[in-house]
């Protein structure tokens, strides 16, 4: 039978353990919070540059072709 030192060193013993848990849960949600607003940053990032680039390939495609003329230095 345990006796009450026993049971007051099992409660102490699982209060610690409970601390430690309820950091590394405060910890991780401040990660997992910090990494979901970073992806939310870069899937803006993503967005604007697809967005240039559809207007760069519009504008490409309503560009007159060069020649090599107009490669050409002017002093040519």
């Amino acid at each position: 039978m345990a006796t009450a030192r026993d049971l007051a060193d099992r409660i102490t013993h699982l209060e610690v353990a409970l601390a430690h848990q309820q950091r590394d849960y405060e910890t991780l949600n401040l990660v997992v919070t910090e990494q979901a607003n970073q992806l939310d940053r870069l899937r803006r990032s993503v967005q604007r540059l697809a967005e240039r680039l559809e207007g760069l390939q519009a504008a490409a495609e309503t560009a007159t072709p060069r020649t090599l003329e107009d490669d050409k230095p002017p002093h040519y």
